[in-house]
């Protein structure tokens, strides 16, 4: 398998539903509104990848949260956590 570089997007939701931006930015694809998009190169293995979104300090309310990840409009994988 060769290596090839892949693309994802993270989606960070608050508690409202709405995307939480990087350092007051969001991504638009294709109508489709994210926090952040990581590169990494794929060879055909499981790949851990590890990133984070900037934010400002105390803007995060109590509540549910959830991540989702997409590659290519397609959710791979979402998460929810709780912020006391």
């Amino acid at each position: 398998v060769s290596a090839r570089e892949k693309v994802i997007y993270f989606q960070f939701l608050g508690p409202n539903m709405g995307v939480i931006e990087d350092n007051a930015n969001t991504i638009s694809v294709s109508g489709n509104v994210y926090s952040k998009r990581v590169e990494f190169v794929y060879v055909g293995e499981e790949v851990a990848v590890c990133d984070k979104i900037t934010i400002p300090e105390g803007s995060l309310e109590p509540g549910s949260y959830t991540l989702n990840v997409f590659e290519d409009q397609k959710l791979l994988s979402s998460s929810e956590f709780q912020l006391k």
